[in-house]
Order: C-alpha cells, then structure tokens, then sequence
C-alpha cells in the first residue's frame, strides 16, 4: 500500500519548532559545501537526528543521457556507493515523472516489484519515502529515505520532509552550477595549454602524446590517437597515446576507420553497448581492447580534412556531453596546427626553391647567355631553327642530336624561349658531368638523413623546373637503374625525393640532348626502348661543323655568340 502527498498533509503552522530549527541548520550546513559527497554526508547525519533514518539515497536526473545518477548512503556503514542506471520504473522515476511524493508504510505488503524496492528490502527497510527534487530552473532528481520501523513516514511528516527535499533541491542546484563552472574553467586552461604546446612545437608526431596527457587530466581518454597527413596524399602517419588501461591498437584499424570518417566528414561515435558496432570490423577491434565508447572526428583544414583524431574511454558512459564538447575542441586547435604546418611547409619549400632558382639564375647571368643570339646563313641551320619555331609553342619532348660542339643547349633555350614557359625556369643538368651516385639525388632531391651526408633537405632540379624547362643534356649517360624514374616522370608526372614516400607532382617540359646513338644503346641494351621512344617525340638532328662550312669560314667554332643583329634570331 503507497500514499500518496495531498490534502492530509499537516498543515505547517503545527510543525513543531525543533524540526524548523533542523531546516534552518541544513540551509546553513548546505551553504558551507563545496563537495557533493560530503553535502551528501552531513545533510543525511543531521537528517537523522529528527527522523527515523537508515539508509538514503540521492537520485540526480541527467537529461542529456536519459538516465539517473544514484547515490546511497547508509547510516550503518556510513559509506556512499555512487552508480548511474537507466529509467527502470522505480519509484523515484515516479516521483520524478508525476512531481509527487510517495510513502510505502510498509515495503512487506507492498505488492508492486522494482529494483529499487528490492534493493531496500535487501537491507531490511520497511517504511520507504521518496521525493521529488526540483526548483525554478527545473527537475532535478529524488530524494529517497528508508527506516526500518514499521510507519516511520507518515503524512504528518510530508510538510518536514517536503522542506527537506525544498532546501536539498538548491543545494543540489548550486553545487551542480558551481561544478559545471569550474569543469568549463579547467576544460578552457586545457585548451589554452594545448595551444600553447602546438604552438610551441613543430612536429604534431612528437607533441601529441603530451597533448594527450593534458586531456586526461580533464576527461576519462584512454586511447588518444592521431591519423594525419601534411600532404593531399594516403600515406597517413598514425601517433597513438594510450593510458596502461589500452594495449597498442593495429594501425590498420585506426586507418581504416579515420578512412570511414573523412569519407562521410562526419563524426563517427561508437560504443560497446551498440548491437551494431561490431558490424565494422575497425570498431570491433577497438572494442575487444576493452574500450565502451569513443568518438573519431575528422580534421577539417581550409584545404580539406588531413585526418581525423580518435578519443576513446574504458568507463562505461565515460563521456559526458561537457567531454564531447572539449574533445571537439581539441579537434579544432589540432587542425587549424595541421594547416599551419602545411603553410609552414610551403612557404618553407618556396623559400628553398626560389634560393635554388637564385642559384641558377646567378649561373646563367655569369655565362652572358641573355644576349646570345644564333647566327648562321647555312641551309641545314635553317631547317634546324624552322624545326625548332614549329615545336617551341608545341609543349612536346624534343630530343636534340648531334656532335659535340654543334650547339644542343643554344637550340635548348631557343625551345624554351619560343614555348609558354619563356618566363618561368630554364633547368640543365650535365648527365655525364655528375656522378652517378649523386645523380638521382641531383635529379630527384633527397630527405634530410636519406643517405650518409644528407644533413638537409634537399630539392631536386625536377622540382625546380616546376613549371618551366627541364634540359637533360648528356642523356646517353644517364645509368640504366636510373632510367626507369626518369620513364615514370615523363608518364605521370610525379616521382618521390630519395627518402620519401610522398609522392610529388610536376609540370614540366623536357628538351634532352645527346652525342650518342641512343638507337645503338638500345640494341646493345644500355638504353631502355621505351625511354628511348619517350624522349623522340620530335627529334632535331644538328648538323656538324663541317657540313657548314660557309658558317664555319664567317666565324671562329661551330655556333657563334654575339650580342649584334642576325639574319636568323628566335
């Protein structure tokens, strides 16, 4: 049999002045407290005094979860046990649910079964009364009393216990209030020491466990993982930091599920008590390290998302919605470093290639080749500079044959000054000047610590010619083991620096030069055919010195460099 809180109850002028007094010593009590737990303590020690009392219990409602955070405490052992649960139709649900108070005189005749008032029989409590918790700002939760004498609550009491709940009802209000005060005030020093730590440091790798270390102190994450990248490309370097709790997590996974995320750009939450989480095998891995949820959120840049960070928890319901806002925060800060890093990155690669580009533009000065003119009246040169006016506008590979001596770079950088590319770079390699060992890396570039005496980074003249010309003058040298490269940039354009994997693209136009029958290099195997058939796009054959002779009798050497007017001038 339950009653129900209405017209019986008591009027107040007939409470008598002691049980007043306690009320006026809660206020008082509650005030002094900062701490839940010992508000918790004192307010059911005094309650005790003036009402039967052995066991209490505190039910605080969260409304972003749809579930109820229990505290007990009992008189006899004078321990708190705290546990969070779903709505299970008990009777502070109802009296949460209907804003009434309920007694159960005597829980032996009471037919209606629920877990709450099993747990009360459990320890012996006959007379149960729960009470509703609740001020302007809204419903809070339940206040629960047990005693186990028989009619220890009865409507006399409503009025005392009423006021009880009145003065608990703000307390619970205020400490809820200052509590989610000072969680917002240490979620923002961790961000701001966050920002402080990217800022700071220059490689996201090596400062993210740190970063790590901040968000744990604030937030229950035992696996922090980060899977990034500072290029438009799939090599994505994966740094995790886990707590003792996690064991290391496959790459793999945590790849494979970034990969899901920046698919959707949508955040992907999971959680072990989701029937279907375990129908994405990258989840289900994270799942049997014993983590119950956790949450993977994209990184969005102002040049498209470069990966995704991964926050996961071993507690069940770990993350709270003030959680999920910090981590997405964290989010946020670590892409706007990623951008700065790619920026950096750049600029930094700009600057580099521009010291470059001085380096050769200072080459080309120092040679007086600015005011080269070609100048000849043969026939055979003729056709030669008629060939060159047809293909310089034309973008395709032009491959310059010929004697020693006869001229191929003049006719190289009449190519380049006739085509679109005349104002960006003229880049010439020497394929036989250079060794052969250095020569990938001359050609290609390298990573700092690529190779014993790669102390920096360097930028290969592919790179450089990014846009412009590139002259391979020599070509017959080039090693057989090099060629298949060389092959693949003609292709696609791309190729990789000594030392990386990252994949580079480039534009740019080769004009290549030899003294050698390539076509014998073939034969004999020292040359790659379809190398060969790449760079003879349009050949230009250069006619030797002697069979100019009218050339050869107006000026001393093959080809003859004058700053004057000619007949024929690209």
């Amino acid at each position: 049999m339950m009653t129900r809180s209405g017209s019986q109850d008591q009027d107040p002028a007939n409470i008598d002045a002691s049980r007043c007094d306690i009320l006026v010593q809660l206020a008082d009590l509650i005030i002094r407290h900062e701490n839940f737990q010992d508000m918790i303590r004192d307010v059911f020690s005094e309650l005790r005094k003036i009402v039967p009392l052995e066991i209490a219990t505190l039910s605080v409602h969260d409304r972003i979860n749809s579930q109820m955070h229990f505290h007990s405490w009992e008189l006899a052992s004078e321990k708190l046990v705290s546990r969070i649960f779903k709505h299970e139709q008990s009777l502070s649900d109802w009296a949460w649910e209907h804003q009434e108070a309920l007694i159960v005189p005597d829980l032996r005749k009471e037919l209606r079964q629920t877990p709450e008032l099993e747990r009360a029989r459990k320890r012996g409590i006959i007379c149960y009364c729960v009470l509703p918790l609740t001020t302007a700002q809204g419903r809070l939760g339940v206040l629960g009393l047990g005693s186990s004498s028989l009619g220890a609550y009865a409507n006399d009491d409503l009025w005392f216990l009423k006021g009880v709940a009145g003065v608990v009802s703000i307390a619970l209000e205020n400490l809820t209030t200052r509590q989610v005060l000072e969680q917002q005030k240490q979620h923002i020093r961790t961000l701001v020491s966050i920002n402080r730590t990217l800022v700071i440091g220059a490689d996201l790798s090596l400062i993210f466990p740190s970063i790590a270390d901040l968000i744990r102190k604030v937030a229950p994450v035992d696996l922090a993982s980060l899977i990034f990248t500072l290029e438009q490309a799939n090599d994505f370097q994966v740094v995790q930091a886990s707590s003792g709790a996690v064991a290391e997590i496959p790459e793999a996974s945590l790849k494979t599920l970034s990969s899901e995320a920046l698919k959707t750009e949508k955040t992907i939450f999971f959680r072990q008590s989701d029937p279907h989480a375990r129908d994405f095998e990258a989840v289900s891995t994270l799942l049997n390290q014993g983590l119950e949820s956790g949450y993977c959120i994209p990184l969005a840049t102002t040049k498209g998302a470069r990966g995704t960070i991964i926050f996961a928890t071993t507690e069940a319901d770990g993350f709270d919605t003030s959680h999920v806002n910090l981590l997405q925060h964290v989010a946020v800060q670590v892409a706007i470093a990623l951008d700065n890093a790619q920026s950096y990155r750049e600029i930094a690669g700009l600057r580099d290639r521009l010291a470059e580009e001085k380096f050769y533009l200072e080459d080309e000065i120092s040679t007086d080749l600015s005011s080269s003119e070609i100048i000849g009246e043969s026939q055979s040169l003729k056709q030669v500079l008629a060939q060159v006016k047809t293909v310089a506008s034309k973008d395709a590979t032009v491959l310059i044959l010929g004697e020693t001596g006869t001229g191929k770079e003049l006719i190289a950088r009449a190519v380049h000054r006739g085509s679109s590319r005349k104002d960006r770079s003229f880049i010439k390699v020497n394929c036989a000047a250079i060794p052969t060992g250095l020569l990938e890396s001359e050609l290609f570039g390298h990573e700092k610590g690529a190779f014993t005496g790669a102390i920096t980074q360097k930028i290969g003249r592919l790179e450089l010619a990014d846009g412009g010309t590139l002259f391979l003058d020599e070509v017959g040298d080039i090693p057989l083991e090099l060629q298949p490269k060389l092959l693949r940039v003609l292709q696609d354009q791309e190729f990789e620096r000594l030392g990386s994997n990252r994949t580079l693209k480039v534009n740019i136009r080769l004009v290549a030069a030899t003294n050698r029958k390539l076509s014998k290099l073939v034969q004999d195997k020292q040359f790659r055919s379809d190398l060969f058939y790449r760079l003879s796009v349009f050949p230009v054959h250069l006619p030797a010195l002697r069979e100019r002779r009218s050339d050869a009798r107006s000026m001393p050497g093959a080809w003859i460099r004058r700053s004057i007017p000619s007949p024929h001038k690209l």
